[in-house]
């Protein structure tokens, strides 16, 4: 979850949202496609190969604007966080 851990470092969200944003990310790697989450058509590759996959982009509730991307992956179903980043407003680093 290197995404997560330079998120916290680089914006230094407070606790109680960088929990939240922790616990979706964990509850996604059971159900990737789960709400609010949306597929981003252009950049996933879909098929019945091994490459096949989902980009995914959710901004997590309860956390005023936090957005998540990641990448799923149909075969094995692991998730990839790629990246996390506070709203515009919020950024720090």
């Amino acid at each position: 979850m290197a995404a997560y851990s330079e998120w916290v470092e680089r914006d230094d969200p407070r606790f109680s949202v960088a929990r939240v944003v922790l616990e979706w990310i964990e509850a996604a790697g059971e159900t990737p496609w789960r709400w609010p989450s949306v597929t981003l058509d252009d950049l996933s590759e879909r098929g019945m190969d091994a490459g096949s996959y989902d980009w995914r982009q959710v901004v997590v509730p309860g956390t005023g604007g936090v957005e998540v991307y990641y990448r799923h992956w149909y075969q094995s179903d692991r998730v990839d966080v790629v990246a996390v980043m506070s709203p515009l407003d919020e950024r720090r680093g």
